[in-house]
């Protein structure tokens, strides 16, 4: 038997810290419930997408944990998302550049994890450039150095003094600015060949869904860049996992 329906209120207050920073809806738990209680997956049956608010709430839920800022590589902290640095093996390790130009903060970490993958596949080289000297950069026959401002003239010919004419890169720009982001993009995109990639790094930020109170950064320079062009287009297989902090960052370079 059904009671009569009565007004519902809510009493008591909720501090500024407990509250969201934005519109959720309430469907994720009624998503994993179901997923649960369905058959379990068989071999050569048909898998099943893990739901878009699930990953949603898992990216902010584990930015929020800071645990992302222990991730290590070999014992050297390499801040992010430990499932990224799986998609960027799995990049590297199909691709097989030449070159890995990475631009941006990234603290030597992000170096040290190319270079040691570069060194295992036993093809490959590393140029990290920094607007200011990176003092944990590791010292590594893989990995050279650039302090210059990435988007500059002069900058940009001495990349291509270093990686040659043809180069075959894959480049990773790192959390910026989304005109310095759109700058670096233009710069670097046409050392890219077809069916490798530009990663933007970090488009999480600005509500997507982490920090909305942040200066335009990736997301924007992401979207500004792929309006109105077709030889780029983000690649959804790289956030397979589900937990990014790249989320429509793989641009994948298609002609």
């Amino acid at each position: 038997m059904n009671s009569p329906r009565k007004p519902i209120h809510y009493l008591g207050a909720m501090k500024e810290a407990a509250k969201r920073t934005r519109a959720r809806r309430m469907v994720a738990p009624a998503l994993w419930r179901r997923a649960q209680d369905a058959e379990p997956n068989r071999p050569g049956e048909s898998p099943v997408p893990i739901p878009h608010d699930l990953k949603v709430d898992f990216i902010d839920a584990f930015w929020r944990s800071f645990a992302w800022q222990k991730t290590s590589w070999l014992g050297r902290r390499v801040p992010g998302c430990p499932t990224d640095l799986v998609a960027y093996q799995e990049l590297v390790a199909s691709a097989k550049p030449d070159w890995i130009i990475e631009i941006g903060p990234g603290g030597g970490g992000r170096a040290s994890f190319f270079a040691s993958i570069c060194e295992l596949l036993g093809r490959g080289q590393v140029l990290s450039i920094h607007a200011q000297a990176e003092d944990e950069l590791p010292r590594h026959s893989r990995i050279t150095e650039l302090v210059a401002d990435a988007a500059a003239g002069s900058t940009v010919r001495r990349v291509r003094e270093i990686v040659g004419e043809a180069p075959n890169a894959l480049v990773v720009l790192g959390a910026a600015g989304a005109g310095e982001l759109t700058r670096a993009f233009e710069a670097y995109a046409p050392l890219v060949p077809v069916g490798f990639y530009v990663v933007f790094e970090s488009t999480i930020m600005r509500g997507n869904p982490v920090r909305p109170d942040m200066a335009p950064g990736p997301k924007q320079a992401v979207r500004a860049i792929l309006e109105g062009r077709d030889d780029f287009a983000p690649d959804p297989e790289l956030e397979k996992f589900g937990l990014t902090f790249n989320p429509g960052g793989y641009l994948k370079r298609l002609k």
